[in-house]
């Protein structure tokens, strides 16, 4: 057991995860290689760590999956692709730090890091209130995207309600409030409709797993509804964005050829790429044939408009699921499936069962919301574009270590 008085351990641990989780655009995560290092540097002192505990051997190769996937398809297609690789290796340097984590990490380093990603929407809030030209009127910046932004909020949201909720003390129910506050309005200013997504989801399964009365989830789902009709209410952007996904559906279903709704262009994105997927399912496609497809150039009667081809070309699919059908075939699209929703059922279930018990679970519950958004953003978003591939493999690693530590203390008190 290494000491966790140690300085080192103490900054790996929380500033991995918090410090430069919005420092950082389309660029490897530095926190990520520096917890990566210091994973292997201590299995290298420690090796039979490994062995000890079988339990992590499966998330650990749940994890070192996609890069060995990317590698096999890289020698069977005959064609590399850095950008596959780069956010497969992500996912691989996480693979190590489950052993340290699970070594290293102690309830003083859960609090530090809670506290920490609370806080930070304050921050985010004020500078991006308070220093001109610092944040766009979505509130991204030159360090961060309006889609990570709002992925992170949605954590943000959900974690600083469940402390609101357990506060005794009332310095400390006020400091949680200004963190819901904050990460709330982030969470709307972003406009991420994906976001709001996984918030209605996570609110509805949180609900669910409460402890309450039938009365009392009432009155918390009649609460967060008058929330949400305040803020449509006095917020133009929320509704102009539903009003826009609402029309570009309704474009999209009539078949209008000046379609040029971002719903409109993402379905026949999602369609093009399906058509791809069942044409060629077993070995995928290299880039060259993709662009090809894309362009007519093969004879696969994907049938896209001018809009959505300039959009595949420039951003892809925005799916991560149909992203690496194309490219992985249908182990790509089984392998993203099962990296994404293996640990976000996991989380969910797990968590079902904790909110009914009096301990604090805020580390749980910030891993089963960021889990549970990644999984339904993966379904909008290609989350190898941007450096959130980097969160969610830290969130993965926090999960089953944390689920770990809750199985062994369980198995230590008996």
């Amino acid at each position: 057991m290494l000491n966790t008085r140690k300085l080192p351990d103490f900054l790996t641990v929380v500033l991995t995860f918090v410090g430069l989780t919005f420092a950082v655009k389309k660029v490897m995560n530095a926190g990520l290689i520096l917890l990566f290092i210091r994973s292997v540097w201590h299995l290298i002192k420690h090796p039979r760590e490994i062995l000890s505990e079988k339990k992590l051997l499966g998330p650990a190769l749940l994890l070192t999956l996609p890069v060995v996937l990317t590698l096999l398809f890289a020698a069977i297609q005959g064609s590399f692709r850095v950008d596959k690789f780069d956010e497969s290796f992500r996912y691989f340097l996480a693979a190590p730090c489950l052993f340290y984590l699970f070594s290293t990490m102690q309830a003083r380093h859960e609090n530090c890091l809670i506290h920490v990603f609370g806080f930070s929407w304050l921050v985010i809030l004020l500078t991006g209130l308070l220093l001109p030209g610092w944040a766009e009127d979505r509130f991204d910046t030159k360090f961060v995207d309006v889609n990570t932004l709002g992925m992170a909020a949605c954590i943000g949201t959900f974690l600083s309600a469940y402390k609101t909720i357990r506060s005794q003390q009332w310095q400390h129910r006020l400091f949680w409030l200004l963190c819901l506050a904050s990460s709330g309005f982030v969470l709307v200013a972003a406009g991420s409709r994906s976001s709001w997504l996984a918030a209605a989801v996570c609110l509805a399964i949180g609900v669910w797993c409460m402890p309450q009365t039938k009365l009392a989830r009432l009155k918390i789902l009649l609460a967060a509804s008058l929330a949400v009709g305040l803020v449509f209410t006095v917020s133009e952007k929320p509704r102009q964005r539903v009003t826009e996904m609402i029309n570009g559906l309704a474009q999209w279903s009539s078949n209008q050829e000046d379609d040029r709704s971002s719903p409109g262009v993402r379905l026949d994105l999602y369609k093009g790429g399906l058509h791809l997927i069942a044409a060629q399912p077993l070995i995928g496609y290299t880039l060259e044939e993709e662009q090809a497809a894309v362009r007519g150039e093969r004879q696969l009667q994907l049938e896209l408009r001018e809009r959505v081809s300039y959009h595949w070309l420039g951003s892809g699919v925005h799916s991560q699921y149909i992203d690496r059908g194309i490219n992985q075939g249908m182990a790509g699209l089984l392998m993203s499936l099962c990296l994404f929703w293996i640990p976000a059922l996991s989380a969910i279930w797990m968590i079902s069962s904790k909110l009914r018990s009096e301990e604090d679970h805020s580390l749980l519950v910030l891993c089963a919301v960021g889990l549970l958004g990644f999984g339904i953003h993966g379904f909008f978003h290609n989350i190898g574009l941007k450096f959130l591939c980097s969160f969610h493999a830290m969130l993965i690693a926090l999960y089953y270590v944390k689920a770990r530590s809750a199985d062994f203390a369980g198995h230590s008190s008996q």
